[in-house]
């Protein structure tokens, strides 16, 4: 697949573009999802508070990112929510988690292999990560953990394009898991769009800005059967990604062809 710049992309919209890392071991149902020790809660909270100090100033310098809609956040306080994005920065799960929830811990679901790379694995899933099952009795035991936190009125972030394509700026179709999560557990879906600029090449500079656009609260439509609801909440959002999306980079050409 080859884009408006030339680039190509495979064409499997789910195909990892990255090597996943090896994974040296399954995540079944004896992972332990909840973690009820002092030290690990003590230890997962002291590297919350460092990443939350590092991280901004890091993917700033980086990204030069720009957040915009954070009032999209205030409808959410009180309740647990499901936060999807389009998978398309190397540090989108970093900068959503620091910079847009920052003090409210952010719950990112990661490929299991992610969590099983040592010492790495651990500071993954002591920041929130929550790997995803390798077997069914694993994969039960997911769900109904990630329950568990919506009900404690924690957010959930979740990439419904599943693979990540650094720089790409299309929208990919998505997997219904998020939006079947947020039905079961009756939770809104918060879209977060993530747009890309061009920066001329300069060293020192990023490669591009990022704007991280966040978007009103979605709803699943009442009165219809689970499945509808979960396929129609789907459309609903990837809609706003496919609008929003296109809009931002319409503009760009615009102002391109102009300057012509």
């Amino acid at each position: 697949m080859i884009d408006d710049e030339g680039r190509s992309w495979p064409d499997n919209p789910s195909q990892h573009i990255l090597t996943p890392p090896k994974k040296r071991k399954l995540i079944t149902d004896n992972y332990k999802y909840r973690r009820r020790s002092p030290i690990w809660k003590f230890n997962s909270w002291l590297l919350r508070l460092i990443a939350l100090i590092f991280l901004p100033i890091g993917n700033f310098w980086r990204y030069r990112f720009r957040i915009k809609g954070s009032k999209h956040l205030w409808k959410l306080r009180k309740t647990g929510c499901i936060v999807v994005a389009n998978h398309i920065l190397n540090m989108d799960a970093a900068i959503i988690s620091s910079s847009i929830f920052r003090l409210r811990k952010l719950h990112i679901i990661t490929l299991g292999e992610n969590i099983t790379i040592p010492v790495a694995g651990k500071l993954i899933a002591a920041l929130g990560g929550i790997p995803i099952a390798d077997d069914l009795k694993g994969t039960k035991k997911f769900m109904k953990y990630c329950s568990w936190l919506l009900k404690k009125k924690k957010p959930i972030l979740i990439f419904p394009e599943k693979a990540l394509w650094h720089g790409y700026k299309g929208i990919r179709p998505f997997d219904k898991g998020a939006f079947t999560l947020a039905v079961t557990n009756n939770v809104p879906i918060l879209p977060i769009v993530i747009t890309l600029k061009n920066r001329k090449p300069n060293k020192g500079k990023p490669k591009y800005k990022v704007y991280f656009n966040i978007q009103p609260v979605v709803y699943a439509e009442e009165g219809l059967s689970k499945p509808a609801q979960v396929e129609g909440l789907c459309d609903k959002t990837q809609k706003i990604f496919i609008k929003k999306s296109q809009e931002f980079y319409d503009k760009i050409k615009e102002k391109q062809r102009k300057k012509r």
